[in-house]
């Protein structure tokens, strides 16, 4: 029995080893903030971005009550972590669509008071896919840390949007809190997607 289990983890690490060599990094690229326009907010006007965000808010609100997944819906709670990732299948949006509601979405959460910590467009390719990783990363506004114990508004925002060979296949966000004494209590996830996908 002992042997088995050695012998599952040797093959387990040259599995792991292997997956690891064949996943080449070939670029990583800054991701500038892009001034909407009249014709943008026109776009983002349109049904199916108004349906997306409906869907994101009110599967959020199912799973939470019942702490499950629906097939593409998957509700993530773990030490400090609360968020949703959603298989898009195929998704109606092009990539040009996809940038301009991300970038509505980075301006909500900017009139929330967050600040870039990070965002980039990180390619990958592992055997014959490609892979782009759309990832914005924002925390609160140091000005809401003026005393302890410190204003953490939703905890720090994850973004991302998921490409695989040109195809849009997963939305993220999640919220990272804290829990130690020195910051306040966070705000409901809930509430987040709420003030981000209320059109």
């Amino acid at each position: 029995m002992i042997f088995n289990l050695k012998f599952l983890e040797k093959l387990t690490q040259q599995i792991s080893k292997r997956n690891k060599s064949q996943k080449k990094k070939l670029i990583s690229e800054e991701i500038k903030d892009i001034q909407l326009s009249e014709a943008d907010y026109v776009i983002l006007s349109k049904q199916l971005y108004s349906d997306f965000s409906q869907y994101i808010i009110e599967n959020t609100q199912n799973v939470v009550r019942a702490s499950g997944t629906n097939d593409q819906f998957h509700y993530i709670k773990s030490n400090g972590v609360e968020g949703i990732a959603i298989d898009l299948g195929r998704s109606k949006f092009t990539e040009l669509q996809w940038s301009i509601y991300l970038q509505s979405r980075v301006n909500k959460l900017k009139e929330l008071r967050y600040i870039k910590q990070y965002a980039a467009a990180e390619t990958i390719q592992q055997n014959s896919d490609i892979s782009t990783d759309y990832l914005h990363y924002y925390k609160p506004s140091f000005r809401l840390s003026k005393s302890l114990p410190a204003e953490q508004l939703y905890g720090n925002i994850t973004i991302q949007l998921s490409f695989l060979n040109d195809q849009a296949h997963r939305f993220l966000i999640k919220a990272n809190t804290y829990s130690d004494r020195n910051y306040k209590s966070p705000q409901s996830f809930i509430d987040l997607l709420e003030q981000l996908f209320d059109n």
